[in-house]
């Protein structure tokens, strides 16, 4: 099984981002708040929002 990773600083995947945006989180913050993505480097917050 291939892994995408979206934030490689906190290891959190795209499939992991998908499953929350599904569940109801609708902004890179909301997303954040549960996964840690995009609050060390920033670098995969456009990524997120995508």
């Amino acid at each position: 099984m291939n892994r995408v990773y979206v934030c490689s600083c906190f290891g959190v995947t795209d499939k992991q981002v998908k499953e929350h945006a599904a569940a109801g989180a609708c902004t890179p913050r909301q997303i954040a708040s549960v996964t840690k993505a995009g609050t060390d480097c920033g670098s995969c917050v456009r990524t997120i929002q995508g």
